[in-house]
């Protein structure tokens, strides 16, 4: 005997395994890609950052004619307290930004670097004033992008800047 009426309705076993296969394989392929998209978010936060103390950086040198030494590394005090209309950062984004003059000279320039703890970029910048040098408004300025190896942090690779 069959209780069965073909007035019910419902789904098939065969349905359900074929709809949880398809959500399966969507999720394996979403979560990675998720990831990348928040290790991607965490660098624009850092060179955003790193762009922001830079032009604060320039708005004081315009006023002072001199630049500022801040940031999260070597013993400096942070940026947000020693560097007008910088704000402040992202958290968990480290920076470090340097002002050197070449002994002898009048000849200044900044380093700056950022890059955040979760984020998988390094960037760092080089700016050097060549306006008393050349006699003209003329300056090189350069933003280096790397990709962080594994193990490496962020206070490691931004003291081990390179000042160029």
């Amino acid at each position: 005997m069959n209780n069965w009426d073909k007035s019910e309705k419902g789904f098939t076993l065969i349905e359900l395994i074929v709809a949880v296969a398809m959500v399966g394989v969507l999720a394996a392929v979403a979560i990675p890609q998720f990831g990348e998209y928040k290790s991607r978010s965490y660098d624009a936060r850092a060179q955003s950052d790193l762009k922001t103390a830079l032009a604060a950086e320039e708005a004081y040198y315009i006023s002072n004619r001199v630049y500022l030494s801040c940031g999260d590394v070597n013993g400096l005090a942070s940026c947000e307290h020693v560097l007008p209309g910088f704000g402040r950062k992202t958290k968990g984004v480290v920076m470090n930004l340097s002002s050197y003059t070449f002994p002898g000279s009048k000849i200044e320039f900044l380093t700056a670097s950022a890059c955040h703890v979760l984020g998988a970029k390094f960037f760092h910048f080089g700016h050097f004033d060549l306006n008393s040098f050349s006699g003209d408004e003329s300056y090189s300025k350069n933003l280096i992008e790397a990709t962080r190896s594994e193990g490496q942090t962020c206070t490691k690779l931004i003291a081990q800047a390179p000042v160029r």
